[in-house]
């Protein structure tokens, strides 16, 4: 259960890293 929350965490992260440069070119 504990592996599935990191799994989760770090595509949360991924995502949020790899998709502020196009919010910011968004702006």
């Amino acid at each position: 259960m504990l592996e599935v929350y990191r799994q989760i965490s770090y595509l949360v992260h991924n995502s949020i890293f790899t998709n502020l440069p196009n919010a910011a070119l968004g702006l």
